[in-house]
Formats: structure tokens, sequence, C-alpha cells
């Protein structure tokens, strides 16, 4: 264990985690946890809606195109969605969604296509429910 956050205590908070149809339960160290859907609305002001991302807002959007528009030189062929060559604003936005919003543990030069429709939703403002994106991402680690 280091500093402030403890990569080996949240591996087991994560593995640990379950749901029962209302309420994130886990045990770490002998302690077990629960959380409510009331303990999870109020942080830092958000609201949930059950719907992680307005689809009206979704419905024209392309990853590909989406891609081509973030990079420093959209006439540039796209052979993968790695961000080397992203424009300065997507390219902090991009670390704040797989560093910050949604965490894993490997490659985060690499969007997915989750990665990208956030990514969007940032950019163009389109609302997105993050309690339920947040804790999607939490039963899919």
């Amino acid at each position: 264990m280091n500093g402030c956050i403890y990569p080996d205590l949240m591996k087991v908070f994560y593995t640990n985690l379950i749901f029962d149809g209302q309420n994130r339960c886990t045990h770490v160290k002998g302690v077990d946890m629960l959380s409510t859907p009331k303990e999870w609305f109020p942080i830092k002001g958000l609201r949930h809606e059950d719907q992680q991302i307005e689809r009206k807002a979704l419905e024209d959007f392309n990853n590909i195109q989406f891609f081509k528009t973030c990079m420093r030189n959209p006439n540039e062929e796209v052979k993968s969605f790695g961000v080397g060559k992203f424009a300065m604003t997507p390219r902090i936005l991009k670390l704040l969604i797989v560093w910050i919003l949604t965490p894993r543990d490997n490659n985060h030069a690499t969007l997915t296509k989750e990665h990208l429709m956030l990514l969007y939703c940032l950019i163009n403002r389109v609302k997105v429910d993050w309690v339920f994106t947040i804790k999607d991402h939490m039963f899919k680690a």
C-alpha cells in the first residue's frame, strides 16, 4: 500500500462487489460495506435518470467520423483508435474519462466505443447520467 489510494484494496473491493437488485454490497478486510441508491444520488449533485446517455443525441453518432474530428489532422486515415494523433482538448478529456470517470488498469491510449461516446457527449454537451455510468462501470470491472 502507498499514498492515499490503495490499488490492492480497490481490487478486493471490486472483486467482492455484488448487486442485490437495489444495493451494492462488498466485503474488504473483514468489513461488510453496503451502499444504497440514496447514498449514490447526491454524490457531487449528480442525478440518476436510469439512462446512461440521452439516446436522441447519439442517433447520428459515427465513431470513425467523430474520431477524425478529434484528430489534429482530420484528413489522416484511421488505423486504430489510439489517441496519439488527438488535438489537445479531446486528449485531456480522454484522460478524464479513462483515468477518473471510468478508470481501467490497462492500455489507456486506446479508446473503446463507450469511451468515444462519452467523449462525444462531453464535447457536444450531451446529458450523461454519470451515476448510472459510474455504477455500470463498477460492475463491469
